[in-house]
């Protein structure tokens, strides 16, 4: 099963460990995290999820793909 996140890159800096050796890291932003649609394996033939993240203003959804959202 593959698992991953859904982000933003907001940047990179750097941490510091006790030692005093310097790790780079990335800063990710998560925003609003939501199963969009859901695909069953009786209806479709295969298992899956499909995830959004974020807001969308009205006027920029398409009539065709705003059903499949919460709030567009």
């Amino acid at each position: 099963m593959r698992t991953g996140v859904i982000a933003k890159k907001i940047g990179m800096t750097r941490i510091f460990t006790e030692d005093g050796m310097q790790v780079p890291v990335t800063v990710l932003h998560m925003d609003k995290v939501q199963v969009v649609s859901t695909r069953t394996n009786t209806k479709d033939g295969y298992t899956a999820v499909q995830l959004g993240a974020g807001s969308a203003k009205v006027k920029k959804c398409f009539k065709s793909t705003a059903g499949s959202f919460y709030r567009c």
